[in-house]
């Protein structure tokens, strides 16, 4: 009968340890998993933080390079420099020259005969530059 109660209690601490063993070995690896995912998205984020530094510098210059030109005329030297403009900054697409809230002309399309008219909320910054909160003709 001592035989059988050694080898149950020697099974249980076996039985223990294993389970210990195994709850340890999960844990590390869990660990192990949450630290690997933190380096990756301090990573990630760093480059992301780059990429949106670049987009908004290249923006910002697009901007200042039009805020020099000409003004509110649309000769063919002032849509050049809105090709120009357009095609030296990476995230821009068009470039337009706006006056009382209608495109006079466009890097894109040249001089607008009938031009369009924005009608929805906008508000001027610091730097003179309009920007619409909702524009019909994108909706």
């Amino acid at each position: 009968m001592n035989f059988f109660k050694g080898i149950t209690r020697s099974l249980f601490f076996l039985s223990v340890l294993m389970i210990l063993g195994i709850i340890i070995s999960l844990s590390t690896a869990q660990y192990l998993w949450i630290n690997s995912n933190h380096s990756q998205i301090k990573s990630y984020s760093k480059d992301l933080l780059k990429r949106a530094v670049y987009v908004s510098e290249n923006l910002s210059g697009a901007l200042n390079s039009m805020s020099t030109s000409s003004g509110d005329k649309c000769s063919s030297k002032d849509i050049n420099e809105l090709k120009y403009i357009v095609f030296t900054h990476n995230f821009l697409k068009d470039a337009d020259i706006i006056k009382d809230n209608k495109i006079l002309c466009s890097a894109l399309w040249g001089d607008i005969p009938e031009s369009y008219k924005f009608t929805g909320e906008n508000r001027v910054t610091k730097n003179n530059i309009t920007i619409w909160k909702k524009c019909p003709a994108m909706e």
